[in-house]
């Protein structure tokens, strides 16, 4: 094209060259009379000398003239200076939407996002009502003034030069750009709807969110080929913070089939209003195999091949996951069922069920020969099980316990410490012989009974014994080890237990959670014992007295949490 700066076009002296584009080259032209700057777009003669465009350019451009909107640019003239059609534009101070993400990246916060794209589609609505389609919506025509306040520019151009050369429907460069074009537009298909200007919303707006293009390739065919072909990434593949309502908004606009997409303009600004308050929107089928007999394509040779090759890798692919989410699945509950069971606990009550079917026949012999001998230290030494180590392997000083039951019903047993301080642990015992003296005079002790033994299944923290803990939030309890605890928790809220240690013990912490949570162990002098989101011990209680066990999570959902204390010896 000719050097036109230092020309006057019309009444406009061209001053500048802002900028190339596939369809014009656009100058910033000076009108002498009003003193005003405006925009010279001048069509590539390459373009114009199609038989009849000179009739579809004005007829465009008288359509595009008559639209007034805050959000469209303003057409203020257009005619011909020697071989050259041109449109004289308002002149937008400021950037295009492509510069700005070039310069930012991924445009945050989310609302600033979704206000540009609501005044893209307000522009793009008000041209719809007006019997106007834009077919060329992509970042470079969309210019952001000084405010931030969106213009769209480039009405009507596509129109032009729709009929100017078929071979420009093949490459793209005629009636729009490849990545933002609809499929129906890739395939060839010459009829137009409001659909395609929706899907071309999406697709900016999903550039907005990743700063990145939907359908990314080397050659515009090979993009329109991967538009027919490939589905569409989630946006969140790229930048995972991105709402699941806001990201049903882009996929639903850029749905394969026009039917799928937002019917409206007004109801594409709706949903992405709405999506701020975290409203979902309905899913949007799966895009189908777009050769369509008889249909003009961008495909290349060999097409069919190539699409049932890219659908049979992508149920193979789909299978696949579908296979390693199960055994997923299957590992973690083999785990969790494994670190449930107790082993030793069971053989532990095997053997003391044993020892106890002694004892008891021992005291049937014992009652029919008459007063006690030596044989009374086994009650003494019963009477004396509260101050032995939880879990330790029975001998002849330890008393009964539990008989093994079902293991999803069964807690490991814990035995509380003693109420005597650490410091006492100086004082000698009592001698064998004072014992058996003192438990001679005493009268037989019953064995408590199972009911009497046995402790509650995971109580919630409304049951447990009340306490007003320190984060003033929720509610905690003195627990005892061999329990268990299990309730939810409301997203940004804290909930703590107190937890009485005796005397240094082991203790295993089995955790779970069904949304990342934090589990925060300190003893009585604020110190940090553990922080977890999973099972941890065995743990070494060293200090005796008030522990605090606290669950918090950042999760926005309500949280599922089950914790089981597992007492593994003093």
């Amino acid at each position: 094209m000719q050097n036109l700066i230092g020309q006057t076009i019309g009444s406009h002296q061209i001053v500048e060259k802002l900028g190339r584009g596939g369809m014009a080259n656009v100058y910033k032209g000076y009108h002498t009379g009003l003193a005003v700057y405006r925009a010279v777009k001048v069509i590539r003669p390459d373009l114009s000398g199609s038989e009849g465009f000179e009739e579809r350019f004005r007829r465009e451009a008288r359509a595009v003239a008559g639209l007034r909107h805050p959000h469209v640019v303003q057409m203020h003239d257009f005619g011909q200076f020697r071989d050259l059609f041109y449109m004289v534009m308002e002149f937008v101070e400021g950037e295009d939407l492509k510069a700005r993400i070039a310069r930012e990246g991924a445009i945050r916060p989310f609302s600033e996002a979704i206000r540009i794209a609501q005044e893209l589609a307000s522009a793009i609505g008000y041209a719809h009502e007006q019997g106007v389609l834009h077919r060329d919506i992509k970042p470079d025509n969309v210019l952001l003034q000084q405010d931030g306040h969106v213009i769209l520019a480039d009405f009507g151009i596509a129109k032009m030069l729709e009929q100017t050369d078929p071979a420009l429907t093949a490459t793209g460069t005629g009636i729009g750009t490849p990545n933002y074009m609809a499929p129906e537009l890739a395939m060839g298909k010459t009829d137009t709807s409001p659909a395609q200007d929706l899907y071309a919303i999406g697709v900016v707006l999903y550039e907005m969110l990743t700063a990145k293009a939907p359908f990314a390739a080397d050659t515009p065919l090979a993009v329109l080929q991967r538009v027919l072909h490939d589905p569409v990434k989630p946006p969140t593949e790229f930048t995972p913070d991105i709402p699941d309502a806001l990201q049903g908004v882009v996929l639903k606009a850029m749905a394969f089939k026009p039917e799928d997409r937002y019917p409206s303009a007004e109801a594409f600004i709706e949903a992405a209003g709405q999506s701020l308050a975290g409203v979902p929107t309905p899913p949007t089928p799966p895009p189908v195999a777009a050769a369509v007999a008889g249909q003009p394509t961008v495909a290349v040779a060999d097409e069919d091949a190539a699409g049932s090759r890219h659908r049979g890798l992508f149920v193979a692919a789909a299978f696949g996951l579908v296979l390693l989410t199960l055994l997923a699945i299957g590992l973690v509950y083999g785990w969790r069922w494994w670190n449930s069971r107790d082993f030793v606990g069971q053989a532990q009550t095997l053997l003391a069920e044993v020892e106890e079917a002694v004892e008891a026949e021992d005291a049937g012999v014992e009652a029919a020969a008459g007063p006690a001998t030596d044989d009374t230290s086994t009650l003494a030494e019963t009477a004396m099980e509260d101050d032995q180590p939880a879990n330790v392997l029975p001998d002849e000083s330890q008393g009964e316990r539990e008989p093994a039951g079902p293991a999803s019903n069964r807690e490991p047993e814990s035995t509380p410490f003693s109420a005597v301080d650490s410091s006492s642990s100086a004082v000698p015992p009592p001698s064998r012989a004072e014992v058996q003296s003192t438990a001679a005079s005493a009268p037989p002790a019953s064995a408590p009974t199972r009911a009497e033994r046995e402790v509650p299944r995971f109580p919630s923290a409304a049951s447990a014994e009340s306490a007003v803990v320190d984060s003033g939030v929720r509610f905690g309890g003195v627990l005892t080890f061999g329990s268990g605890i299990s309730d939810s928790l409301e997203p940004e809220d804290t909930v703590e237990y107190e937890i009485e240690v005796r005397r240094p013990t082991y203790m295993w912490f089995d955790i779970y959670a069904s949304r990342p949570s934090i589990f925060t162990l300190v003893d009585g002098d604020g110190e940090e014992v553990f922080r977890s989101g999973s099972d941890v011990g065995p743990v070494r209680l060293e200090k005796p007295g008030v522990y605090r066990l606290t669950v918090e999570t950042e999760a926005e959902i309500p949280v599922e949490y089950e914790v089981t204390f597992r007492q593994t010896g003093g």
